[in-house]
């Protein structure tokens, strides 16, 4: 494992996975990207809302997005700088996630479970579970 890829999205489980890359990263030296995936907003236009409301969604959504890296810089803050990288993508978080493994030719996407319901999961799947279908390269999930 010589590149990770590790998305947060600021839950409890992507930290979790942010401490788990850094395990790896320690024990064998490794590239590590962290990426934080702003959900596609445009689907809002779609409901009568102007453009102005799609962009400060958007503009919130990357202020959080910044904050998110900011957190998981301080969590790297010890660990040799230019191997940790900090991107945000946009699109829809699975997908996005994918795509990036692939431009970047990951070997390992590390990414925090969520705890949804089997309800939940049947009816719209869990960004971790398209990730692990989709991967091109090997994914360890973080519970």
């Amino acid at each position: 494992m010589k590149k990770l890829l590790v998305p947060v999205d600021g839950s409890e489980c992507s930290w979790k996975a942010v401490k788990t890359a850094r395990l790896f990263a320690e024990a064998v030296p490794a590239e590590i990207t962290v990426v934080y995936v702003i959900p596609d907003l445009s689907m809002y236009h779609a409901y009568g809302r102007d453009h102005t409301y799609e962009k400060n969604l958007y503009d919130a959504s990357r202020y959080r997005a910044q904050g998110i890296l900011d957190e998981a810089q301080k969590l790297f803050s010890d660990y040799d700088a230019g191997n940790v990288h900090y991107i945000t993508k946009s699109g829809e978080p699975a997908a996005a996630i994918v795509e990036c493994a692939k431009d970047n030719e990951m070997d390992t996407i590390v990414i925090g479970s969520r705890g949804m319901g089997r309800m939940a999961r049947l009816l719209i799947g869990s960004v971790s579970s398209k990730v692990v279908s989709h991967a091109p390269c090997s994914v360890m999930v973080v519970r």
